[in-house]
């Protein structure tokens, strides 16, 4: 294929252009060689170029599809246009790194671009960064990693302009390093390497016109690798810019440090050294540029401060080098006046020369002096002599200049050294920050040195390009020829070879009278003839010109023989040396005279390029000592190439945009220059001069297989296809070959074959528009045809049913007529009838109305007066009734305050509720005793009952004989007798009757008390309803006006959701990252032991650990101080107390009395003033305990004495049932009295039968309220006995019920007043430990005698005395818990009577109050345990016997823990019934809990947390955290379900509910548990996490199950690598499949439902932002053709979703994201649908997402960066609009979703149904040693 076969009609070419450099034009016609070339385009028209020949033939374009490419070697046409145009494609899409085969342009935004976190590092560490978007992290990440995998020096060369960006991205560059290369250990040198920045950068780098941070010198660091570890770090530095500190062009400044030093003028620390505000400075004011935009100098001292301090310069030294620095500032503005004869002075007036000497501490006088004379040696002589004023001020400028380069070579070398790694350093990696090539307008020495170093760079790098070239050829086993590219040697000789420019310059400042136009003519005459070297004629005697590899520079000779020499006056410097701070001396002293004569080391040579020559006053041999600048320098660099030739480089191109400064603007010309400059085009060169596009043989077939016919495609060989492919599509075999893995192509031939590509695309499109075109038109013809005759018919069928409806009509109407006339006369003669009709019902009706009127007037008069009649008596009666009444209550009232009163003043003495018990004793017994009257009574009523049946009987037979035998005598004397009999017993009836009659007063009166009383209740009650009625009627009409603010209030529920929400995160975060330190200090603790430490250290106070972390860490649960108070019945322990900071602190106060003596030898104080203030505190300290003790025991005095009784309104219902009894009696003596026999034995009989109901009914009454009072002592004792079957047993429980509450309200509150007091005490304890501790520290060993060693002594031995005081008390409390413990646990005893209780306090066969003080608590374990039924081994025998509990001791706590946690496996747990383990330790601690030891219980809850925690620790295998989640949670909601909570109860058995904890209260430790649930759960997800993350991006983003069909990334430079990828590859099916185990664990080990709904959440969440990170830096993925195979994997996922049922767990919406992303790269390419589409994702994201998206045909739709930032508006309007939530705005720039993000952990409470009684213990748990109980 020719030339000429590419310029045909629609090929895109570049123009040459003034202002953009390049345009892009169209051919109009085919080129047909005869010399003119026929182009056209929008701005100009059409154009006629000229053409001398094909070689003069403008540059190609590539096409559209090759436009943005990550890496300019991957582009058809390789040119300077083509290069340029797609580096400002990539910046306007804020892509400002793109790769040029080995070197990384980075173009400068001038903006802030959050690209460069923790995260971004993350996602370019370990990863192939051919596959990733160019970066300054993937190149350090290549240079890491090529020094990890082959053990070889690595640098990193960083060049470019002043401004374009060196520093920032060698410090990017470095910072990479410092985090993957960090120790997992704490270390500093990581935070030391990168301190170093803040200090080089003020010292060193200063505000120019082109750059506000442009380093003013070169750096060559190198970070030292020990086992792939940062071990340490080295600088050396080139050239620093010396004339700067004196001069500086307008807009531009000095250096930093001085600005920064000016802005804390005001601070006190300063005043020292009479720093003025930096205006005021000639040295800082020059430039008219004293702040820069956005820079704040003060805050950057402080920076710049902290660094120094890291680095190990402390404040003094810096004070010391803050000093210098204003001595330099005060010397600019010494004023040198001229006087006669060409002399200067200094007058004795100048404060700021009396300011620089005070500072410099310089004798006054001979610095004046010496600062306008010199000594000159001419012979043996000496002769001094005045300066005039130029040489003066040259002097004063050059020893500024001295003192400042002395003092930066000081602090670089005090940074080497802190630096330093003390032994071998495996391996390094050096990072080249140097000047690029730089050209003005006048050139002086500065820049002749720094072209001059660029010549040296651009030599190297050419080399190494050509030999990488080579090396891939060979590799690939290609024929290819020599390469030629530009050689740059014969400038590098013109300048440094012998007699060359810098060689003359040395011997030229060797002579005396040596001067720049001596040198200039030198030069002249031996280059003269160079190729290189040219002059102008007009100035051929002041410039010089030298063909760069860039460009030509033209420098000017002037001062570059004084530069060279750097002279200081020798006089100055020997002034400086005498200076009395040995500061100044010691950094002014010559190094010759420190090391005599050995020899230095290299970093001491480089830093030898910043000292100053001798003056020229110096003598022969001195002058030979010292080197010129330009010697030294070429040194310097000659060892930095050295260096960089003994590594493998990588190199950093910095590109200025502008000169403008302005975001993200870019100008053609200013960027091409520096393209030449920097030697990217000639990497370009290089490369089009070989094969620069390469193609796998895979990827290039599935691109152009199109190209071929099927019948030469052999699948199975991808080479001999496109061999095939290649042989009919170019015919010149030069333009291509094949290699053993690619093909690799000429320039231009790639766009050859995306042309045809294209073509054969556009014929197969425009055959598949015809086929359609005509299939569409025939279709619609046979549409419109059916159309035709479908209309036809129905035009026929209407017209047909149009005539047929006519006839119908007329049919009708007729019918309808007739029928109408018919129904006219029907209804005229109906109306008739009717209106008859109504008038004859009407006249009846009202006649018989009218009588029946007459009739009910009459009625209505006869009831209204009867009614009134009525109303005057009963309202006459009703007014005495009331007048009476209301006389009765006054009376009544009176009376009942007397005794009211009375009652209050018995009630507040001690001795009146003793009177009251004994009376209640008395009254007791009274009560029986009329009980038993009541009884015997009964029993005669019941006798008579029967007598009277008898009587009934023979009365029955009476009548009968009566009736036959009317003249029996006998019979009526017996009936007389019996007659008798009833008078009499009626009599003795009377008498009772008036018994009872005055007992009713009693109770009527009473009776009335209490009916007052509920009508004044009913009255307030009715005033407070009415008061509420008004209140809801207020709250009615707020609600009605609150309907228009419920959105308002929706708003706010959600906000209180996601604040709720918020705060769940931020506890689980504050759990996870409290476990994380104990994990932390667990290491540190185990690292000590290893170490054989055995000083006890303080533990460190964590405020992000909570009181359950430090309280679970720091001690065992048995350290809790027994102290809760208790609840209202006296069994049940609340929470246990907080942890005391001192016990957090101090673990040194559970040392033994022999282990403070010890340390205390250790421990000596330097005077006596200490050790009394030591002793008076512990003597306030002894007042207070006593108090305390005094309350305590004044406190339990009282409690002893208090008992009180309430009186119980139950005798008063009974009394009024007894009433209700006499009164019947009454009514029956009455009827016998009155002598109607028949009516009193009826009344009799009835009176008998309601007796006996209300007996029964009274029966039913007692048989409750003893079932309820056993209930009562039932829940109280947990067993169960026998309830005395009678009312006063009742009353007895009741009033002593109600005495022991009052006993426990006192003993609370002498407990709370104890605690309070004990608080104080403890608080006063902790600031005495505090003092002690501090004490310790500051005694002196060598001043303390024996007689303050034995004080201390005693000191420390009181101090444990009232710890032990202090535990005495807290037993005693425990104690006094007992003795109410014993009190409520009498009553159950069966064997005890109440009024022994009642009298004695105690009760027989139960320890007494004594016993219990002395035993000990496992005696009393013992003790409580013999007592057990049978006391024989409770190992499980029979079920129905078991309890559901385990019998242990607190020496099996280790044992069990072990076996149950530790040495449990998982797949044993799997095997038995979920949640055994938990089951296991809650029978242990209800049988803890049964026998009440609380020591017991909190030391068994340590070791099982400790244990829990460990296990994690202990295995790697993610079975162990799942497990024991699961155990966990199934052990806290067992704690709930059997805490005795209502709230729990409710779902449990009654069997469940008996067997809650009865004397523990285990709320803390649920706390404890649950967090620790979040601890495992965090485990679990971390281990997932590593786990996954390494699969996601290849599974998701790469991983390809759908056929490309020829669509595929045109970047072949992508997969060169993929072949050589030494990671595992990972499929969308390996990802499921691992997703299926983890849901196979978690069902298998029986997780919460909720806990796998909200687990794999997260795992969807990490899957979706791991992807998502990593689309964002693929760009080859950014395409339609990857978004369809990406939209395939994701799926799978959501299927895998709804197979496992998941889909209500949310986990399907955290891949919306990345869904949405998806279907930008597949929707319509305009605003409407982008916004449409991507709602979950933000403003950045989208953006961003855009700017990567790549066309890959013709057909696809294009992105501009006008559409990006249409979208961005849009966005912006609709999301943000006017917003000023700077959250909302925060969350919308968002660019990378945060991985460390963990969903708060929320499960719900789940009652087990397993009953404990009937769980055994496994046999492989190895727990023989336990019984059931």
């Amino acid at each position: 294929m020719s030339v000429r076969e590419l310029y045909t009609k629609g090929a895109r070419i570049w123009l040459p252009d003034q202002s953009k450099v390049w345009h892009a034009v169209t051919v109009e016609k085919n080129y047909d060689g005869k010399g003119k070339l026929e182009v056209t385009s929008a701005e100009r028209g059409k154009e006629i170029i000229p053409i001398k020949s094909d070689s003069d033939l403008p540059p190609l374009r590539n096409p559209e599809i090759l436009i943005g490419q990550k890496d300019l070697t991957a582009l058809s046409y390789l040119n300077e246009p083509e290069v340029l145009y797609n580096l400002e494609s990539r910046f306007n899409k804020s892509q400002i790194y793109t790769k040029c085969g080995i070197v990384l342009v980075a173009i400068n935004p001038y903006e802030y671009l959050s690209i460069y976190g923790n995260d971004t590092i993350q996602l370019y560490r370990d990863q192939d960064v051919q596959l990733l978007e160019p970066h300054i992290f993937s190149t350090a990440e290549l240079a890491y990693q090529s020094m990890v995998n082959f053990s070889r020096n690595q640098s990193i060369i960083v060049s470019g302009e002043s401004g374009a960006g060196k520093t920032v991205s060698a410090k990017y560059a470095m910072r990479y390093f410092a985090n993957v290369g960090g120790l997992l250990e704490e270390t500093q040198i990581e935070k030391k390497v990168l301190a170093s920045n803040p200090i080089m950068e003020a010292i060193g780098n200063a505000k120019t016109i082109r750059n506000d941070n442009s380093s003013r010198f070169g750096k060559y660091i190198e970070i030292g690798f020990l086992r792939n570890h940062i071990c340490g770090a080295s600088m050396k530095t080139y050239l620093l810019e010396k004339s700067r500190v004196i001069y500086q062009a307008s807009d531009e400044r000095n250096y930093h440090i001085f600005y920064q030093l000016c802005s804390q003028a005001n601070q006190s620390e300063m005043k020292s050294l009479a720093l003025l505000s930096a205006d005021r400075f000639r040295y800082t004011s020059q430039g008219n540029a004293i702040t820069i935009k956005g820079i704040n100098d003060a805050e950057q001292l402080l920076e710049t401060r902290e660094a120094l301090t890291l680095l190990g310069i402390e404040n003094k030294v810096q004070m010391t080098i803050f000093r210098l620095l204003s001595a330099i500032l005060h010397l600019g503005n010494v004023i040198i006046d001229e006087g006669e004869h060409e002399t200067t002075f200094v007058k004795e007036s100048d404060k700021s020369f009396s300011t620089f000497c005070s500072l410099l501490k310089l004798d006054e006088n001979r610095m004046r002096t010496w600062l306008c004379n010199k000594r000159i040696k001419t012979g043996a002589e000496i002769v001094n002599t005045t300066l005039n004023l130029n040489q003066a001020l040259f002097a004063r400028d050059a020893l500024a200049k001295h003192i400042y380069a002395q003092l930066f070579g000081w602090i670089v070398e005090e940074i080497n050294k802190s630096l330093e790694h003390i032994g071998q350093r495996q391996s390094f990696i050096g990072v080249l920050d140097i000047y690029g090539f730089e050209t003005f307008e006048m050139n002086s020495f500065e820049q002749f040195c720094i072209n001059y170093a660029n010549e040296k760079l651009q030599q190297q790098f050419c080399q190494h390009v050509f030999k990488l070239e080579q090396e891939e050829y060979m590799k690939e086993q290609i024929t290819w020829s020599f390469i030629q590219f530009y050689d740059n040697q014969p400038c590098i000789d013109l300048i440094e070879s012998k007699l060359g420019i810098l060689d003359l310059l040395d011997e030229e400042c060797k002579m005396p009278k040596g001067s720049d136009e001596n040198w200039h003519r030198k030069i002249v005459t031996q280059h003269g003839k160079h190729p290189d070297f040219l002059t102008k004629k007009l100035s051929a005697n002041t410039t010089f010109i030298i063909n760069h590899f860039a460009e030509k520079v033209e420098y000017s000779i002037d001062g570059f023989l004084e530069k060279n020499r750097d002279t200081v006056l020798e006089d100055q410097l020997k002034m400086l040396k005498e200076s009395e701070l040995d500061f100044v001396v010691q950094l002014f002293f010559e190094e010759d005279d420190i090391t005599s004569g050995s020899k230095t080391s290299t970093s001491t040579k480089s830093q030898q390029a910043q000292k100053s020559g001798t003056s020229q006053t110096a003598s022969k041999g001195q002058a030979q000592r010292k080197k010129t600048v330009a010697s030294q320098f070429r040194e310097s660099l000659t060892s930095l190439m050295a260096a960089l030739n003994s590594t493998e480089p990588h190199y950093v191109r910095c590109i200025k945009p502008n000169d403008e400064k302005a975001p993200f603007t870019f100008e053609p010309r200013r960027a091409v220059q520096q393209l030449r400059a920097c030697g990217v085009l000639e990497t370009v060169r290089i490369s089009a001069a070989g094969y620069p596009s390469r193609w796998t043989y895979h990827d290039f077939f599935v691109r152009y297989r199109l190209l071929s016919r099927s019948s030469l495609i052999d699948r199975t060989n991808y080479r001999r296809s496109c061999e095939n492919i290649l042989k009919n599509l170019i015919s010149d075999k030069d333009k291509f070959q094949f290699g053993n893995t690619k093909i690799f192509f000429r320039a231009g031939q790639v766009a050859y074959l995306e042309k045809l590509r294209s073509e054969k695309l556009r014929a197969a499109t425009i055959k598949i528009q015809t086929t359609y075109r005509g299939y569409y038109a025939r279709k619609r013809y046979l549409k419109i045809r059916r159309t035709t005759l479908v209309l036809q018919t129905l035009s026929r069928r209407y017209l047909a049913r149009k005539h047929a409806e006519n006839i119908r009509r007329t049919r009708s109407i007729i019918l309808f007529q007739s029928l109408w006339r018919m129904q006219l006369a029907y209804h005229s003669f109906q109306t008739l009838r009717f209106i008859i009709i109504d008038i004859q019902s009407h006249c009846r009706g009202y006649i018989v109305r009218k009588n029946l009127h007459q009739r009910m007037i009459e009625r209505s008069v006869l009831t209204v007066q009867s009614s009134i009649r009525m109303w005057i008596a009963r309202r006459r009666f009703l007014t005495f009734q009331h007048a009476i009444i209301l006389l009765q209550s006054h009376q009544r009232r009176r009376e009942a305050c007397l005794e009211v009163k009375q009652l209050r003043v018995e009630q507040r003495s001690v001795e009146h509720q003793r009177q009251l018990n004994k009376g209640l004793e008395n009254k007791i017994i009274s009560l029986q005793h009329k009980i038993d009257e009541q009884k015997r009574d009964n029993e005669r009523l019941t006798h008579k009952d029967h007598e009277f049946e008898n009587l009934k009987k023979e009365f029955e037979q009476l009548k009968f004989q009566n009736k036959e035998l009317k003249q029996n005598l006998k019979n009526q004397s017996n009936l007389e007798e019996e007659l008798q009999q009833l008078r009499t017993e009626n009599e003795r009836l009377k008498l009772d009757n008036a018994t009872i009659r005055s007992d009713l007063i009693q109770t009527k009166q009473l009776k009335d008390e209490i009916i007052t009383k509920n009508n004044e209740l009913i009255i307030k009650l009715q005033n407070e309803l009415e008061i509420k009625t008004k209140e809801i009627t207020k709250l009615e009409e707020q609600l009605v006006g609150d309907l228009s603010t419920q959105d308002l209030s929706l708003t706010r529920v959600k906000q209180l959701e996601e604040e709720l929400n918020t705060e769940r995160q931020q506890r689980q975060r504050l759990v996870i990252e409290m476990h994380r330190l104990e994990q932390k200090c667990e290491n540190l603790q185990s690292e000590l032991q290893n170490g054989n430490i055995n000083i006890i250290k303080p533990v460190p106070s964590d405020s992000n650990m909570t009181w359950d972390s430090k309280f679970m860490d720091a001690f065992d649960l048995d350290d809790l101080p027994d102290q809760g108070p208790l609840t209202n019945d006296g069994l049940t322990p609340r929470r246990p107390p907080p942890l005391h900071s001192s016990t957090v602190n101090n673990p040194q106060r559970y040392l033994s009395t022999t282990q403070a003596n010890d340390t205390l030898e250790d421990i000596g104080e330097t005077g006596g003033g200490l050790l009394l203030r030591l002793q008076r505190r512990l003597k306030q300290l002894e007042q207070d305990n006593k108090i305390m003790n005094e309350e305590l025991e004044k406190g339990i005095t009282n409690s002893s004495k208090l008992g009180t009784i309430k009186k119980n309104s139950s005798w008063h219902l009974d009394e009024l049932e007894t009433e209700r009894l006499k009164n019947d009696l009454k009514a029956l003596r009455e009827q016998i009295l009155k002598g109607d026999e028949q009516a009193a034995k009826e009344q009799l009989l009835a009176q008998f039968d309601a007796l006996n109901a209300e007996l029964e009914h009274r029966r039913r009454e007692q048989i409750e309220m003893k079932s309820k009072l056993q209930e009562r002592v039932m829940q109280h004792e947990n067993e169960t006995d026998d309830v005395i079957a009678a009312d006063a047993i009742e009353q007895a429980y009741q009033s002593q019920k109600q005495i022991n509450k009052m006993l426990e309200l006192e003993l609370e509150q002498c407990r709370t007043s104890y605690q309070r007091e004990y608080d104080r005490t403890q608080e006063r304890l902790v600031q005495l430990e505090t003092e002690n501790v501090e004490l310790y520290k500051s005694i002196d060993e060598n001043t303390i005698d024996d007689s303050m060693k034995q004080q201390i002594t005693s000191v420390i031995h009181e101090n444990l005395e009232l710890h032990q005081q202090i535990e005495n008390n807290q037993a005693e409390i425990r104690k006094l818990r007992r003795v109410i413990k014993l009190v409520n646990k009498s009553f159950s005893a069966g064997n005890v009577s109440w009024e022994q209780v009642l009298q004695n306090g105690s009760i027989s066969g139960i320890p007494s109050y004594a016993s219990q003080i002395d035993a000990s608590n496992s005696m009393s374990i013992t003790t409580t345990t013999a007592n057990l039924p049978g006391n024989v081994d409770l190992r499980r025998q029979s079920i129905k016997h078991l309890s559901g509990m385990i019998k242990c001791t607190p020496q099996e706590t280790e044992r069990i823990t072990d076996a149950v946690i530790l040495e449990l496996k998982p797949r044993l747990a799997a095997k038995y019934i979920p949640g055994i383990p938990a089951y296991i330790i809650f029978m242990c601690i209800r049988y803890i809990d049964f026998v009440d030891d609380e020591a017991h219980v909190a030391g068994f809850l340590s070791a099982v947390t400790k244990k829990i925690k460990k296990v994690p620790r202990r295995n790697e295998d993610i079975d162990y955290p799942i497990l024991w989640t699961t155990n966990t949670v199934r052990f806290l909601h067992t704690l709930q379900q059997y805490s005795g909570e209502e709230k729990y109860q409710t779902t449990n058995t009654p069997k469940q509910n008996e067997q809650a904890l009865r004397n523990f209260d285990l709320t803390d430790y649920r706390t404890i548990f649950a967090d620790l649930v979040v601890h495992l759960y965090d485990e679990t997800l971390k281990r997932i996490k590593a786990k996954l993350l390494p699969m996601i991006i290849p599974a998701i983003i790469e991983h390809e199950d759908l056929e490309s069909g020829g669509i595929l990334s045109i970047n072949p430079m992508t997969s060169t690598s993929t072949s050589n990828d030494k990671r595992s590859k990972f499929s969308a099916q390996d990802l499921l499949k691992q997703l299926n185990d983890y849901h196979k664990l978690v069902q298998m080990y029986s997780v919460e439902p909720a806990i796998i709904q909200q687990l794999f959440k997260q795992i969807f969440y990490i899957i979706n932002a791991q992807a998502f990170r990593g689309l964002l830096v693929r760009s080859d993925c950014c395409n339609w053709s990857k978004a369809l195979q990406i939209r395939y994997n994701l799926n799978h996922l959501t299927e895998w979703l709804r197979d496992q049922n998941l889909q209500e767990s949310g986990a399907a919406d955290c891949l919306l994201p990345l869904t949405q992303a998806v279907q930008l790269f597949l929707c319509k390419k305009d605003e409407t649908s982008i916004s449409n589409v991507c709602t979950k994702l933000t403003i950045v994201q989208v953006t961003k997402l855009l700017s990567l998206y790549k066309s890959m045909d013709d057909y696809d739709d294009q992105v501009s960066p006008a559409l990006i930032k249409r979208v961005s508006d849009l966005l912006k309007q609709q999301r943000l609009g006017s917003t000023t939530d700077q959250t909302k705005i925060d969350y919308e720039q968002q660019e990378n979703f945060d991985l460390s993000h963990t969903f708060p952990l929320v499960y719900p409470y789940v009652p087990s149904t397993v009953s404990l009684d009937q769980l055994d213990i496994p046999h492989e748990l190895h727990l023989d040693f336990l019984s059931l109980v």
